[in-house]
């Protein structure tokens, strides 16, 4: 039988199963297949070719489910083939797959359509792992030749999955002021528009990139009003914890002696079972909660992941300790059934994703700055 050695267990219990079951299925097949032939087989010769058949044919059904697993149970392929090259900054043919992408979108009924989308485009390591579902959209706006965010977008929840970017040297520059200029997603159908369903809501406009994350050029802070990149937010939540997150987490990504590069995905819960009851005006999903998932590069090169996970509520005072809200990327994989950090090496990735939050690796990078 399948053991699950990993040593966060409960995290990783999903995802062993899948090994687990296909193997112990050949198991099963190959016993109660040699009952039946050591039964109903009398000639020795022929027992042992109907038993070697059986035998590879389970190994190639092992191998099968291994690689499902290795490979999330989706069709499309493994990282290995999607991830070719470098797994960060800028590879040759990133704004051709970023054409691509737009192009295959505006083509395809949402509803009906799936879209393949350019491993140039999809190996960033700020990327949470594409769903590649109908209805999704991917979307990657830039300032200039630079990305400054993605996102992928829900057209059914009229919410986006998630957003992702970085903190740099020098997109962590703060040099010019809010915008304010909302409108919808040039990048999205207008039919999709959530322009006009806030107003009088209750709920606040919550920026995912927040606005201060992209102060380094006018255009950057620009992007971040597409409403998109909108989530209905309590007031008493926007302005207060999550904004003391992402103050927290701001400082760290302006701080050009912690990283080279700080990799960030943001996001609302919208499964199911994570939205309030109602819908907003009947469209739009509202989370139960709000998470963070962040990967930094440090000066030496070497990665370190921390987590945090807020209910969509009011802090009280008293409440608003950081590090009771963290968590280990493990555990918050587990908990949004994404994978986070899935363009990274997979010894790596398994490393640092299940490093605790207040461990003393964590204090030591995270906690004493």
């Amino acid at each position: 039988m399948f053991t699950c050695t990993h040593r966060n267990k409960y995290v990783y219990s999903l995802k062993c199963l899948r090994v687990s079951t296909s193997v112990n299925t050949c198991t099963y097949i190959s016993c109660y297949a040699q009952t039946i032939i050591i039964t109903f087989v009398t000639s020795k010769t022929e027992r042992m070719k109907i038993k070697n058949i059986i035998i590879l044919g389970c190994v190639a059904l092992g191998i099968w489910g291994y690689r499902n697993y290795k490979n999330g149970g989706d069709p499309i392929g493994t990282v290995e083939e999607l991830v070719q090259g470098e797994v960060s900054g800028f590879k040759s043919g990133f704004k051709e797959g970023l054409s691509a992408v737009s192009k295959a979108q505006n083509n395809a009924s949402s509803a009906s359509s799936t879209v393949d989308y350019p491993a140039s485009v999809t190996d960033r390591l700020e990327l949470p792992k594409l769903s590649r579902e109908k209805g999704q959209y991917f979307v990657t706006h830039m300032v200039g030749e630079s990305v400054n965010y993605s996102l992928e977008y829900d057209a059914d929840k009229h919410h986006c999955r998630w957003v992702a970017f970085t903190f740099d040297e020098d997109n962590s520059r703060d040099v010019v002021g809010r915008m304010d200029t909302w409108m919808w997603d040039p990048k999205l159908p207008q039919s999709l528009s959530t322009e006009a369903d806030f107003k009088g809501s209750g709920y606040s406009r919550g920026h995912m990139v927040a606005s201060e994350d992209r102060v380094s050029s006018k255009e950057a802070n620009k992007q971040t009003f597409y409403y998109s990149n909108v989530s209905p937010q309590l007031q008493s939540h926007n302005a207060g914890i999550w904004k003391h997150l992402e103050e927290k987490v701001r400082a760290w990504g302006r701080n050009n002696n912690m990283r080279k590069v700080l990799y960030v995905a943001k996001g609302g819960t919208i499964a199911e079972a994570q939205i309030e009851p109602k819908r907003l005006r009947g469209k739009i999903v509202i989370p139960k909660y709000y998470w963070m998932a962040l990967l930094a590069e440090d000066m030496e090169g070497r990665y370190h992941a921390i987590a945090f996970l807020t209910e969509h509520r009011k802090y009280e005072k008293g409440e608003g300790n950081l590090q009771k809200l963290a968590l280990s990327v493990d555990e918050l994989e587990f908990f949004t059934g994404l994978d986070f950090f899935h363009n990274l090496d997979d010894r790596t990735e398994q490393q640092v994703e299940a490093v605790a939050p207040l461990g003393p690796e964590s204090r030591r990078y995270w906690w004493v700055r």
